[in-house]
């Protein structure tokens, strides 16, 4: 009886450890900015592999998790994150950070919709404006938002088909990370940060 009782204790801490490693986020160095919990009206979670953020009422509102830029890092860095946005609204996006700076605050975002949306957006003193849209046919689940510096300019792409490019005095700089955009529940997944050299940093 006694070692049943064990055997029992130890597949039930198995089981318990199990659980919390599945549900770990593993979007590398972003996990330690990542809420979990409820947080300005956004409730983070993270389950099998994927981070979850979910806004549930508030329309246009922006929030974004990023590391702190390393000077040196820039000018040939690789980003990519996997988006879920197929239980968000037809207006929320979900996607990249790139280039965040504050004093005065300013970043872009390349944030991809559930109809297949594909948007670019500058946040600066004039506030969040829309500086290109496009569209591609959505992937069922996640689908993959990529920018990738090269030679003063960003190029954009969504699952791995080529949305264009943008050119900025501030290409390699800011700061770098996720953003979601709207209302509606936004899953995260296989984020990924390459260094200048071409090695990963993260993959995940």
């Amino acid at each position: 009886m006694r070692e049943n009782t064990i055997t029992m204790l130890v597949l039930g801490a198995l089981c318990l450890l199990i659980s919390q490693i599945v549900s770990a986020a593993t979007l590398g160095p972003l996990d330690n900015f990542l809420i979990q919990g409820e947080s300005d009206g956004w409730q983070g979670s993270s389950d099998r592999g994927a981070y979850w953020l979910e806004n549930p009422s508030q329309e246009g509102a922006i929030r974004y998790f990023y590391t702190p830029y390393v000077e040196g890092d820039g000018g040939k860095r690789h980003l990519s994150i996997d988006v879920d946005v197929s239980n968000t609204t037809t207006s929320a996006r979900a996607g990249l950070l790139y280039g965040l700076k504050g004093n005065p605050l300013r970043y872009f975002m390349l944030l991809f919709g559930r109809g297949g949306e594909v948007e670019l957006y500058r946040r600066d003193q004039d506030g969040v404006n829309l500086l290109m849209s496009a569209t591609t046919k959505p992937l069922r689940g996640f689908n993959r938002v990529e920018m990738r510096e090269k030679r003063g300019s960003v190029e954009l792409y969504v699952n791995g088909k080529s949305m264009g490019s943008i050119e900025s005095n501030g290409v390699g700089e800011g700061s770098i990370g996720i953003a979601a955009m709207g209302v509606g529940r936004f899953g995260f997944a296989n984020y990924v940060e390459a260094a200048p050299s071409g090695g990963l940093l993260d993959n995940f």
